[in-house]
């Protein structure tokens, strides 16, 4: 027997509710949504007032514009909206969000409460909906104008979803967290959290970003954060992040794509990649970071809760923010501080300033630079594997040598290992880029380098651009160039032109950059030169490399291609092995 299904329209509680279950995932998605809506109501304070980690109740109320009698029942309508008319709209959303889509779904799903006055309203106006029950009626508020929204036990009518939500302790992060995500961006604005009658934020409106941060987070950050700023014609970066020194261990980076705060793997891989040689995997920057671009370059409904866009040109958006983001951290201001131990990262709950002491800029070295014997680079030390373990100046007591390839050593309370290889090519690769900034030159051929190429749409700019580093290219009839002049630093370390003019002339215009050539170039040859693996050291060469690389090397703890040359074991985790 054949069993006929019939296609026909669900009910509209049941749609409302589906609709919910994309946009109310948690108690934190409604403390987005509803602040969201009072920032697009013209709000200039807003309380949050949470019980039971928002499970209980979640009370969101603001002195914006409120909601006229004549709305207030469309406010629950999904597709009701004060916030697009036309198509092109969407593609210029300036507002937060369509607060009848939101309220639709976050009624569906709760006993959902709404109390409302605009200011010209004798009278305040509520609505109460539980499942299919609404009223409407006027009631006195105790404001002039504005919104209180109250939620209660949300995920009450469709209990499975409550197995999905993470742990109590979780839940309220998330709801901090998006407080706080908010407070950032709009620092004009006074916010209050309020957790089972204990007041956990209070943030009167500020002037500027770096005052809120203030109100945020530990003034012992302070001297530890740099302003970020880059402007080209159409978008503009800007915001705050941490001196390498600043580290924690869980991610602390907040970013906001046209004043929305968003999770972007593309910005995050690129703020992420500008650290990579100034601090060891599993730690973590603080980055506070706003890109403004123009509407039309960035889409912002390819996610449900607007937590994700995607973006016209992710490519060209990953180098601007990668170069800006770096170019602020090795900015010799922002690197003159440098860790005298080897494992300073923080927990959130941790804010025990870090240890630091002085240290040289980035291109300057030490006094002693390591000779090249048989194309390797070695330390040049006595060979003496006698001698007795020494302390050296860097407060590092050396201790031996395991698999003759790590490290061995003890400073203060902690028990050190270091991968000498890893330590070897980053002293290496930094004398690299001393000789870089020393030599600025290029070097005639004694014989052009004429090579076919294919024509692209960009080949003219791309040329010029290879003129502006050193390169002396032109083309050589319809699909050849020319090479008469290179830079000197390519030839002092041997470096294949041919094969480099390839990557250059069908690279994107933007990633023509010196630097980021000369780094790449720089990394496999410091890897191919500095001591190996399986190398027996003395106690001497081992003394020297670890106060090489711990006096001039900033980054100490990874080396350029951002694996980890040191690692520690402080002394109570030991102990803690031994049930000490």
């Amino acid at each position: 027997m054949e069993i006929e299904l019939m296609i026909k329209k669900l009910p509209k509680n049941v749609i409302n509710v589906i609709s919910a279950g994309e946009v109310v995932e948690r108690p934190a998605s409604i403390v987005k949504e509803l602040i969201e809506n009072s920032i697009d109501a013209g709000a200039t304070k807003i309380l949050i007032d949470i019980e039971q980690w928002g499970n209980k109740l979640i009370k969101v109320q603001d002195n914006g514009t409120g909601i006229s009698q004549d709305d207030i029942e469309l406010s629950i309508e999904r597709y009701a909206t004060s916030k697009i008319n036309t198509m092109e709209d969407i593609d210029h959303i300036k507002s937060f969000g369509f607060r009848g889509e939101a309220l639709a779904a976050i009624s569906e799903v709760s006993k959902f409460t709404l109390q409302s006055k605009i200011s010209d309203s004798p009278i305040g106006q509520q609505l109460k909906k539980i499942e299919n029950l609404v009223n409407i009626e006027e009631i006195p508020v105790s404001f002039d104008h504005g919104t209180n929204i109250i939620i209660e036990d949300i995920f009450f009518n469709i209990a499975v979803r409550k197995k999905y939500l993470k742990t109590q302790q979780t839940e309220y992060k998330y709801i901090y967290n998006t407080v706080v995500d908010f407070a950032l961006d709009k620092h004009d604005i006074e916010f209050h959290l309020v957790h089972n009658k204990k007041t956990i934020l209070q943030l009167p409106s500020t002037n500027s970003l770096w005052d809120r941060i203030l109100q945020i987070y530990p003034t012992s950050w302070w001297d530890n954060l740099v302003h970020l700023d880059f402007e080209d014609s159409e978008s503009s970066v800007y915001g705050v992040i941490s001196k390498p020194i600043l580290k924690f261990n869980t991610p602390m980076i907040n970013i906001f794509v046209n004043s929305r705060p968003i999770e972007d793997r593309i910005i995050k891989k690129a703020i992420m990649q500008a650290y990579s040689r100034w601090i060891q995997p599993g730690s973590h920057p603080f980055v506070i970071l706003f890109l403004d671009m123009p509407y039309d370059k960035v889409d912002i409904n390819v996610h449900p809760r607007k937590k994700e866009v995607k973006f016209i040109d992710p490519g060209s958006i990953f180098q601007m923010i990668y170069n800006t983001v770096k170019r602020h951290i090795e900015s010799p201001d922002n690197i003159d501080n440098k860790i005298s131990s080897t494992h300073t990262s923080f927990s959130k709950n941790n804010y025990k300033k870090p240890e630091v002491t002085s240290a040289s800029n980035i291109l300057e070295f030490g006094k002693r630079i390591q000779e090249e014997r048989q194309g390797e680079f070695w330390i040049d030390s006595p060979s003496d594997s006698n001698q007795e373990s020494l302390s050296i100046d860097t407060n590092f007591q050396i201790i031996g040598q395991i698999f003759n390839s790590y490290i061995l050593a003890q400073k203060e309370d902690k028990f050190i290992i270091i991968d000498q290889h890893a330590v070897a090519e980053r002293i290496i690769f930094e004398k690299m880029r001393k000789d870089l900034a020393n030599n600025h030159k290029n070097s005639i051929l004694l014989t052009p380098i004429t090579k076919e190429i294919k024509t692209t749409p960009e080949l003219d700019k791309k040329l010029e651009k290879l003129q502006k580093i050193w390169f002396d290219i032109s083309m050589f009839g319809e699909n050849k160039v020319i090479v008469y002049a290179i830079p000197e630093i390519f030839e002092k370390y041997h470096v294949n032109i041919e094969f480099l003019l390839d990557g250059m002339i069908y690279s994107k215009l933007e990633d023509l950059n010196i630097d980021k050539i000369l780094e790449q170039i720089f990394a496999t040859k410091a890897c191919k030169a500095a001591i190996k693996a399986n190398h027996k050291l003395s106690i001497l060469e081992m003394e020297q490399l670890v106060k090489d690389g711990v006096e001039k090397i900033d980054g100490f703890f990874v080396c350029q291609h951002g694996r980890p040359s040191v690692v520690s074991l402080e002394k109570d985790e030991i102990d803690g092995m031994f049930d000490r």
